[in-house]
């Protein structure tokens, strides 16, 4: 995983910072990819980067940085498993008016709990299908 170096306390993950681009750019006339070249950024520069805001000293900083990042870092995960989500559920792959198409007919199944637990494993099947191609959750 790319991280922002935080000179003053622990690298955050880059995809975390990336969204605040232009305020970095409001705030230090640079690109977070200068910014990051020339030693990164302190946690208070950080912290009002990633809250829109322009610089100024906090005192708590440091110990607070990793905590916002966290929030920060899981709002862009739950994005991102979102938008996975959708996909997964809006490009359903079959004709389903005219079968499971699971493969439950094929198989020769009629007991419904032996349909249920097909199901379930060709579900996670279809899961990870994705998963491989998008990468990691």
């Amino acid at each position: 995983m790319k991280m922002f170096p935080i000179m003053d306390g622990d690298d955050i993950p880059w995809e975390v910072i990336a969204p605040c681009e232009s305020q970095a750019l409001k705030n230090h006339g640079q690109s977070l990819e200068k910014l990051a070249s020339r030693g990164g950024l302190g946690a208070d520069e950080a912290i009002c980067i990633l809250n829109g805001e322009r610089c100024k000293p906090i005192t708590w900083a440091a110990s607070s940085l990793r905590y916002i990042v966290k929030v920060r870092y899981y709002m862009v995960e739950i994005k991102r498993l979102q938008e996975l989500l959708d996909e997964i559920t809006t490009n359903p792959e079959g004709d389903y008016p005219k079968g499971l198409h699971c493969g439950v007919e094929d198989m020769g199944i009629v007991n419904c709990y032996e349909a249920a637990d097909y199901g379930w494993e060709q579900a996670f099947e279809y899961i990870n299908s994705f998963r491989n191609k998008n990468g990691s959750w």
